[in-house]
């Protein structure tokens, strides 16, 4: 009875250590890197295979894709087993890799799950003219991080235990930002990725183990496998290489203290570009700085900066793991996760249009980034969508000018001398409404200004204004996002009787109509989103029209998507 409980105690102890892994490799090798993922499968067949461990991999390469289990095997061949002849694909669709993460872990259970995306990479904002990120030659398609491919491409999948890239420069805090909600952890390379990529004939047998011992030892291995003399590198020559392991659980709580520890140096931002100099660069336009020695350098500049010790505090905790080798002796603290930071205007103005997609755009990065290199650029004019009165009140439907800057808008009254300053509801809104009492006719300037006081070119206008039985107006037309449509309108005391919408089709079809009500004295307004049938709407023109009580207004409505 005894024997029996130790073998009961023994067995599940065992269980508990050696967990079931199911390892998916999309890699993109329809491109310049044909034969070195080859090379790369041949590599994995090498590697000894823990029992519960599933190696599976989806190869796309000039001559067609497939699915493969990777099987031990010391040949010089491919020898596993395929598993599906796809064909020709496009792995620069993230739908394509979409499909693949969904069928291996449908296909392939387990306790733990881990995502290798394997080509050419180059963080997020190289254009389609470069590597960027699973470029298919084939198909002529590669996919784009600020444009939200990621998101594509892990929409209604699994959440990852681990997603590595074997890719250059993809371990930045741009991308983990906006793959932090799909995986625990993110592996990959702040810097280059030499293209043997990552040592898969150490790291496969890491699946016995315990996932700690995997992402504290894969750092390390990574670097050990290209000092010189490892085999990958048979001369002398140290390589710089980094490599990093993040835990994304903290990423939210780094993205809401960076904002105030930037607003802490926007009066002083000049100041931050000697340390910006001091730093590591790297990658693209070398744009691109260590996060953990561009807050350390920070810290020492100004050892009293408000949140600067919070923030270190977080990222330390975040990096789980890394390591780098440099044959530069003077670098260090470096070799966990890049900061876009470019200290020219050139390399700022190819880029900012790009990061303003990000998440972590929203931090404001770009507004301190601007002023450090001395904003002396006034904000392009905006522009005037629409304009409508109802009553006693001016609506101006603004579309912000394109500006890496927050921007704020002054609207003076010509007439009455009346200045007044308005905000947007968010950073970077595609559109937003100005409204402001009015008492008669007049004329108006609506400057953009940014936070170095840069003015733009002021919209000019004016209007009439006559004391109105009924007034209408919808806002914003044309309609570019369904949940932001509402409809204003104002009646004076005289007007009774009930209130009803109806929209139209150019085929004098009704497609919608509902009763709002009682006829209310005064101004009104109705969430077209309250209305499901609003949402289901084509893009296209409809005719609105409003009727309150006797009364009808009439307008033209334009979905454009």
């Amino acid at each position: 009875m005894k024997n029996w409980l130790l073998f009961i105690l023994l067995f599940g102890f065992a269980a508990l250590k050696a967990e079931s892994w199911t390892v998916l490799v999309y890699m993109a090798a329809d491109n310049n890197l044909a034969q070195m993922g080859k090379l790369d499968i041949n590599t994995m067949e090498s590697a000894s295979q823990p029992a519960g461990l599933n190696l599976i991999v989806q190869a796309d390469f000039p001559e067609g894709a497939a699915r493969y289990k990777i099987q031990p095997d010391n040949s010089t061949n491919i020898t596993s087993p395929v598993l599906t002849d796809l064909g020709a694909i496009d792995s620069g669709n993230p739908q394509t890799l979409n499909s693949f993460i969904k069928w291996g872990f449908n296909r392939y259970p387990s306790q733990r799950k881990m995502l290798v995306i394997w080509s050419h990479g180059d963080s997020w904002y190289k254009k389609d003219d470069g590597k960027w990120i699973c470029p298919d030659d084939g198909a002529e398609n590669l996919m784009s991080i600020a444009n939200g491919d990621l998101k594509i491409a892990f929409a209604g999948t699994p959440k990852l235990n681990i997603l590595l890239f074997d890719a250059c420069s993809m371990q930045s805090i741009e991308v983990i930002q906006e793959v932090a909600e799909y995986a625990d952890y993110v592996i990959g390379s702040e810097e280059l990725v030499p293209v043997y990529g990552f040592p898969y004939e150490t790291m496969i047998p890491l699946f016995s183990e315990n996932i700690e011992l995997i992402l504290t030892q894969i750092p390390e291995l990574y670097v050990q496998s290209y000092l010189p003399g490892a085999g990958i590198n048979p001369g002398e020559q140290l390589w710089t290489t980094t490599c990093s392991v993040i835990d994304t659980a903290l990423m939210l709580s780094f993205h809401d203290i960076f904002i105030p520890a930037l607003h802490y140096f926007w009066p002083v931002a000049e100041s931050i570009m000697p340390i910006r100099q001091k730093c590591y660069e790297m990658n693209t336009g070398l744009a691109d700085v260590d996060i953990k020695q561009f807050i350390m350098l920070l810290r020492e500049m100004d050892p009293n900066a408000v949140h600067l010790s919070s923030l270190q505090y977080i990222w330390t905790n975040m990096v789980v793991s890394s390591a780098f080798t440099s044959p530069d002796t003077s670098v260090e603290n470096i070799g966990t996760a890049a900061l876009w930071f470019p200290d020219s205007r050139y390399n700022f103005s190819n880029g900012w249009q790009r990061y303003q997609k990000l998440k972590f755009a929203d931090t404001e990065w770009l507004t301190l980034i601007n002023m450090m290199l001395i904003d002396d650029i006034p904000p392009d004019k905006p522009s005037l969508q629409s304009q409508s009165i109802i009553y006693s009140t001016l609506y101006l439907h603004i579309q912000p000018p394109a500006d890496p800057d927050w921007v704020y808008y002054r609207l003076k009254l010509t007439g009455s001398g009346h200045i007044e300053d308005f905000c947007p509801g968010s950073l970077w809104a595609d559109s937003f409404l100005i409204q402001i009492s009015i008492s008669g006719a007049g004329s108006y300037q609506l400057w953009a200004i940014d936070r170095s006081e840069n003015f733009s070119e002021a919209i000019t206008g004016s209007y009439d204004w006559t004391e109105p039985q009924v007034s209408m107006f919808l806002s914003p037309n044309p309609v570019r996002g369904k949940d932001l449509a509402t409809l204003y309108w104002w009646t004076d005391a005289n007007i009774s009787g009930q209130a009803r919408l109806e929209i139209y089709n150019l085929k004098g079809q009704m497609v919608i109509k509902k009763q709002l009500g009682e006829v209310i004295t005064g101004e009104n307004r109705y969430l077209l989103s309250a209305e499901s049938k609003f949402h289901s709407l084509p893009a296209g023109r409809y005719f609105l029209r409003l009727k309150l009580g006797s009364k009808y207004l009439s307008s033209k409505l334009t979905i454009l998507y």
